[in-house]
C-alpha cells in the first residue's frame, strides 16, 4: 500500500520521468502526427492534455487499487476481531 501512495503523490506533483517512448510521442505530437490509438490535435497542447489524461487515469487506477486494499485489510480484520467472539 505504501507503494500505491507514493506513486498517488508522484503523480499528484507532476514530477514523473518521461521514458524514452514518451518523448518520442511529444514530438510527434508536436509536429501533429498521428500516433495509433491517441487523440492529437497539434503542439504541445495536445501533449500536455495527453499526459493529464494518462496521469489522471493511472490516478484513478491507483485509487481504486488502495481502497481494495484498504477494504479486504478492513475485513481481514473484523473477522480477526469478530470470529474469537463467536468461537
Amino acid at each position: 500500500m505504501a507503494a500505491l501512495q507514493l506513486l498517488i503523490e508522484k503523480l499528484n506533483s507532476g514530477k514523473i520521468p518521461l521514458s524514452p517512448e514518451m518523448l518520442k510521442q511529444k514530438a510527434a505530437n508536436a509536429m501533429g502526427v498521428s500516433t495509433a490509438g491517441m487523440h492529437v490535435t497539434s503542439g504541445k497542447g495536445a501533449a500536455v492534455d495527453n499526459l493529464l489524461r494518462r496521469q489522471n487515469n493511472e490516478r484513478a487506477q491507483l485509487d481504486r487499487d488502495l481502497r481494495e486494499d484498504e477494504e479486504k485489510e478492513m475485513d481481514h480484520l473484523l473477522q480477526d476481531h469478530v470470529s474469537p467472539h463467536f468461537k
